[in-house]
């Protein structure tokens, strides 16, 4: 680890460690620390939930559904936690899925107000070309152009040192995301009280540790089906039981199954 934490927004540049390039055709995803990223071209999606909060920046306008109420038509809008929804696309679409606990989650949770979701202006994504994204640096930089506008007053913040327990636990998570990590062995490893920990680790690192655990799992078993194991062998590297839990695991997550991303 390089010991040090930036912003939810400026880390956004930082954590993106390889450039993924695709066809400006295909379809792109990628996981990191509390956030994922999904370029696509969805035609609709049927009725679900998910507990990330969403972004979507559309090519055209497109619309959120719950049942017979439409809840959003236009190019941008953010959507709550746990919101239930169906979706209509039209043309390329990127997705921003943010952990609801995490720092940044709080800011987008402080915009929407209380409400389900907010429609905002198309003239905040006019300069945005979501279709021409075909890099993982592409889309930070569309999330990046985007998020000074929706929440001026959270600003990037300088770097600044993790606590090296900290930075002993992310080492220790990143190098044993395939075994339990009980909470009570992280203490070990941080030689810290279970409340200290809890504590320290969401002021430093920006979500709680439970969920961050969580994402990496998600990471290390996504990249491995992108590397073309199977979804046992993947949801094995990632630390989930079988795919079945991973299946589930990501569909509350994201509100889609891995094998309608992943497998295509």
């Amino acid at each position: 680890m390089n010991g040090l934490f930036c912003s939810p927004f400026s880390c956004f540049c930082r954590i993106i460690q390889k450039r993924f390039v695709v066809p400006a055709s295909s379809p792109l995803l990628f996981l990191s620390d509390g956030f994922a990223f999904y370029r696509g071209n969805l035609s609709s999606v049927s009725q679900h939930q998910h507990h990330a909060v969403e972004l979507v920046i559309s090519e055209g306008p497109c619309e959120f559904w719950n049942g017979p109420e439409r809840l959003h038509r236009g190019r941008v809008a953010l959507l709550g936690a746990d919101v239930p929804h169906r979706f209509v696309g039209n043309g390329w679409q990127c997705f921003v899925y943010v952990e609801p606990e995490s720092r940044l989650g709080w800011h987008l949770a402080q915009y929407l107000n209380g409400q389900p979701v907010v429609s905002l202006l198309d003239q905040l994504v006019v300069d945005l070309s979501v279709a021409e994204a075909t890099t993982t640096d592409e889309l930070a930089l569309l999330f990046n152009q985007l998020m000074p506008k929706l929440i001026p007053d959270a600003a990037p913040a300088l770097a600044v040192s993790v606590d090296e327990r900290i930075d002993s636990v992310l080492d220790y998570v990143k190098t044993h995301i395939d075994d339990p990590l009980p909470l009570g062995q992280l203490t070990e490893v941080a030689c810290l009280s279970e409340g200290r920990l809890m504590h320290l680790f969401k002021e430093q690192v920006g979500i709680p540790i439970r969920k961050y655990v969580l994402w990496n799992r998600l990471q290390v078993s996504v990249q491995h089906v992108l590397q073309g194991q199977n979804l046992t062998q993947a949801a094995h590297s990632g630390g989930f039981a079988d795919s079945a839990h991973f299946s589930r695991t990501f569909s509350e997550m994201f509100g889609i199954r891995p094998s309608d991303v992943l497998l295509k």
